[in-house]
């Protein structure tokens, strides 16, 4: 949708680089884009891209609830390449403010889980960096992990 979207980033990077489906109805249309059922990206037409695609919130909805297309990763140590990385900034309400997908891991710990996101550095991003300075302006942030199937 916008290039600076870290929603559309993930997306992108799940649908061309690890070959997740798109879940489209019929003939896609505007109407449909806040269906969570839906996952979807109509490209070059600007704002055709379902709220699932575009907007944290409803990708966890999407992938999470409305279609069970992922799960959970409840440690660190199974943390993965290609695994998604879901920003929590309010602390535990699961309101996702960022996404970002797992680019790289050097440790079985969150402080060898590096990261791509929608800004520069796109690639090894270190959580063991990152997460520590965004709680200094959010001080209950967490970071949780999920890992989508195609």
């Amino acid at each position: 949708m916008f290039d600076n979207d870290c929603t559309n980033f993930v997306s992108q990077a799940l649908y061309h680089g690890g070959g997740a489906r798109m879940y489209v109805a019929g003939d896609p249309h505007p109407g449909q884009r806040n269906d969570n059922r839906l996952w979807w990206q109509l490209w070059p037409k600007r704002f055709m891209s379902t709220y699932s695609w575009s907007a944290v919130n409803n990708f966890y909805k999407h992938f999470m609830t409305a279609q069970k297309r992922a799960v959970w990763v409840t440690s660190w140590k199974d943390v993965s390449v290609g695994d998604i990385l879901l920003w929590d900034f309010s602390g535990g309400t699961l309101d996702f403010g960022h996404a970002a997908i797992v680019s790289k891991i050097t440790s079985g710990s969150w402080k060898g889980v590096q990261y791509a996101q929608h800004s520069a550095p796109y690639d090894y991003r270190k959580l063991s960096v990152s997460l520590p300075g965004v709680r200094i302006k959010y001080p209950n942030a967490k970071v949780y992990a999920i890992r989508v199937w195609k």
